[in-house]
């Protein structure tokens, strides 16, 4: 074996070896402010334990490459907040509600694959509201109790 090959043959088996996944959850309602982590308050899986719910931020236990998810139901009352995953302070993924003045809630959801090193963080913000607004009151579940506002990632390489 060559020592390409035995690099390529690490980079399998640690790809196979190292499982690094969250998803996590707002178990309650509460306003957020723009420019602040969301924080989701409860996980339902997070393996590798890379996700914080006191502070909403998930960070890379590994380098690599991974998929991030959020869906965000608010109370929108005619407002379209746009919503952003940031990964070091930059967008790597974004959305917004188009809602309109007879909604209460609209939902807002972004998907994105971005490369991190060790250390990074990744969280999901809101970007300045308008002049009008202070802040957004995310929805937790319904009268069926599945979580409607959530954040997920995955690992999909290790480098």
């Amino acid at each position: 074996m060559t020592n390409s090959d035995v690099h390529a043959l690490n980079k399998t088996l640690a790809s196979k070896t190292r499982a690094v996944a969250f998803q996590a959850y707002a178990s309650r309602s509460r306003n957020v402010t723009s420019q602040h982590p969301v924080v989701y308050d409860s996980t339902i899986y997070n393996i590798g334990s890379g996700y914080n719910h006191t502070t909403g931020n998930f960070t890379a236990p590994v380098s690599g490459t991974y998929m991030f998810w959020t869906e965000l139901r608010i109370n929108s009352y005619a407002y379209t907040p746009h919503m952003t995953i940031k990964q070091s302070g930059r967008s790597i993924g974004s959305g917004w509600s188009a809602s309109t003045s007879t909604d209460d809630e609209s939902v807002i959801s972004a998907t994105c694959v971005s490369h991190l090193q060790k250390g990074e963080a990744v969280w999901v913000e809101f970007e300045k509201f308008a002049w009008w607004a202070t802040a957004v009151s995310v929805v937790p579940g319904g009268f069926d109790t599945r979580p409607k506002s959530f954040f997920g990632g995955a690992l999909l390489t290790v480098d």
